[in-house]
C-alpha cells in the first residue's frame, strides 16, 4: 500500500512547566527508497473514499486530473506516467501504489477497467475516483501522501552539499514564506524542499510553471528576514512584509522559490578565507576548493552544483 518510513519533528510541550508556549507546526518527513520527502498538508481537507489506512496512518498516493473530467484511456495514462518518470525527480514508483482520479463524477464510467489495468501494469494496490468539486483548485496531478486523514503534497528534500544557501523555504502559504528549518544528512548542510515538475492543466499554464529558483539574500521575501551576508544586519532585520517586485514577478509567472543564497558581507567581494560571518559556498568545479566567493558567490555555486535548481537571481553591485 505504499507504506512510508516517517520522521516527525514536533515541539515537546509539558503542561506542568507552565508559561507561554508558541506552537511550531509539525514537520512531516518521510522516505521512499533513498529519497527524503516533506509532506505539506493542503489548506482544504480532502476525503478519499474507501481508503485503507496503514498501521502508521500514512500512505503514498498519486493524484491524476482527468481530461474533460472523464476516466482516460489506458494509453493516455501509460504515456503520462512514463513522462512523469522521465521528467520529474520528485515522482517515485511507490506513489503509484495508490491512485486517485479526479473526474467530473463520483463513479465515472471505466473506473473498474482502469483499476484492473493499474493493478496489472503499474502494480497499483488501490484505485478510486473523486469529483473535482470535492478537492478544490489547489489539488493538481502529482505525488501526494495521505497522512493521518489529511491529503498532503509531497516535496523532495535535497541536501545543500555545496553550502550555498542561507535559508530553505517552506512552500508558500497565504501569509508568505517561512524558514524550512530542516537539516540535511550531509555534514552541516540544510535541506531544500523542491516541488514536483509534473505539468498541470496546459490551458492554464504560466510561462515559468515547473521551474525552481533561489535568490541572493538581499531581496526581501515576505515572511523572511534578510542577512545581506552579515550577522549584524540580520540581527537588526525584521520579517519582510512583502516580497521584492523582481522576485514576485517570477513567482506570479509560476516559478517556485526554493530558498535564499549566500553572498559576500554587505554585498562586497570576499575570498573564502575572508568570510567570517558565514561559511563560504564550495565551488563544484575542479577539485571543489577553488574560490566561489564574490558578491553573488552563493548564486553561482548553487546553479553550477545542482541540477534540481533551474536558475538563481544575483546582483551586480560594481560601480560603473
Amino acid at each position: 500500500m505504499g507504506q512510508l518510513n516517517s520522521r516527525s519533528q514536533a515541539p515537546l510541550e509539558d503542561p506542568a512547566l507552565g508559561g507561554s508556549i508558541r506552537h511550531i507546526e509539525e514537520l512531516r518527513l518521510f522516505e521512499l527508497g533513498d529519497a527524503r520527502y516533506l509532506a505539506v498538508p493542503l489548506a482544504r481537507t480532502v476525503q478519499l473514499p474507501s481508503i485503507a489506512e496503514t498501521p502508521t496512518g500514512k500512505i503514498s498516493v498519486t493524484v491524476v486530473l482527468t481530461p474533460q473530467g472523464q476516466i482516460p484511456n489506458q494509453t493516455w495514462v501509460d504515456n503520462n506516467f512514463k513522462e512523469w518518470y522521465a521528467s520529474d525527480d520528485v515522482f517515485h514508483h511507490d506513489f503509484l501504489a495508490n491512485v486517485v482520479f479526479v473526474s467530473a463524477e463520483t463513479e465515472p464510467a471505466g473506473l473498474t477497467q482502469m483499476s484492473d489495468h493499474m493493478r496489472h501494469t503499474w502494480n497499483t494496490s488501490w484505485c478510486t475516483s473523486v469529483p473535482q468539486t470535492s478537492v478544490g483548485p489547489e489539488v493538481s496531478s502529482g505525488p501526494y501522501v495521505f497522512w493521518n486523514g489529511q491529503l498532503c503534497k509531497a516535496y523532495r528534500l535535497y541536501d545543500d552539499t555545496n553550502q550555498a544557501f542561507i535559508v530553505g523555504t517552506k512552500p508558500k502559504t497565504s501569509t508568505g514564506f517561512e524558514n524550512l528549518r530542516v537539516s540535511g544528512d550531509f555534514y552541516t548542510t540544510l535541506s531544500l524542499a523542491v516541488p514536483s515538475r509534473i505539468p498541470q492543466d496546459r490551458s492554464a499554464m504560466r510561462p515559468l510553471d515547473g521551474l525552481r529558483f533561489a535568490v541572493k539574500d538581499v531581496f526581501e521575501i515576505e515572511g523572511l528576514r534578510t542577512t545581506a551576508g552579515c550577522r549584524a544586519y540580520y540581527s537588526l532585520s525584521k520579517p519582510a512584509s512583502k516580497t521584492a517586485p523582481t522576485v514576485q514577478k517570477l513567482i506570479d509567472a509560476g516559478a517556485q522559490l526554493i530558498g535564499t543564497l549566500k553572498l559576500g558581507s554587505l554585498i562586497t567581494r570576499e575570498e573564502p578565507t575572508e568570510s567570517t560571518d558565514y561559511q563560504a559556498p564550495f565551488n563544484p568545479r575542479g577539485d571543489g576548493y577553488q574560490s566561489a566567493w564574490s558578491s553573488s558567490g552563493g548564486s553561482g555555486a548553487a546553479i553550477a552544483a545542482y541540477d534540481w535548481l533551474d536558475f538563481t537571481i544575483s546582483t551586480d553591485t560594481k560601480k560603473g
